[in-house]
């Protein structure tokens, strides 16, 4: 028998982490809770606002945050902790997760990834589809790695910071925090907190001609 899980979201991330809840086979009673007035997600009912998620713990023993905004993200996997829910790893069963690295509570980790040994992976971290963190990543809590990004050997990503789809960043590397990095960039240079770069090279956006 499998296990019950709520999903806190209703949009297109939300949409993402029930296909990879499905495809495990681990959760087969899945429900939705939202702000927004949707009906349902993928045919299943959302059930509630997400400050009534207390009233469903005795069913739900299980939640996962598929929001997008990387501060809700966290600031919601820390209210749910606090009243009671497991925060679980959601995997895709396609995605690769190396036995010698690790990948926080509440992250979620979609279709086709790799994430290869001695990887870290904090908390509420979304890697998406056809994502590479390659050996040695260390990737702070709240990032979301979008689509098709790769990290290569040794890279730090700080906490909130956003890899926009198809952004490559190169061996030894650092981001830091609270950092946007445009699609399709190639970062070759270490990146400071709360700053937007992008182009192949990366510049942060002041600098971009």
């Amino acid at each position: 028998m499998g296990k019950s899980i709520l999903v806190i979201g209703a949009g297109g991330h939300a949409r993402s982490v029930i296909d990879a809840l499905l495809s495990g086979g681990e959760f087969d009673k899945i429900a939705v809770l939202e702000d927004f007035g949707a009906k349902e997600v993928l045919g299943f009912s959302v059930i509630g606002k997400v400050d009534e998620a207390k009233n469903f713990l005795d069913e739900y023993k299980n939640a996962v945050v598929a929001v997008g905004d990387n501060a809700y993200r966290l600031k919601t996997i820390d209210y749910l902790k606090s009243i009671g829910f497991n925060l679980p790893l959601i995997k895709h069963k396609t995605a690769y997760v190396s036995g010698f690295s690790s990948v926080g509570e509440g992250s979620v980790v979609l279709g086709s990834t790799m994430i290869n040994a001695n990887a870290k992976i904090g908390r509420g971290v979304i890697v998406n589809s056809h994502v590479t963190v390659e050996h040695d990543c260390v990737v702070s809590d709240g990032v979301h790695l979008s689509p098709n990004s790769a990290l290569c050997g040794g890279v730090n990503v700080g906490n909130n910071t956003w890899i926009g789809s198809g952004a490559t960043v190169i061996d030894h590397i650092s981001i830091g925090e609270n950092v946007i990095i445009g699609a399709g960039s190639v970062v070759i240079r270490n990146i400071q907190d709360n700053v937007t770069a992008y182009g192949n090279p990366a510049r942060i956006k002041e600098d971009v001609k």
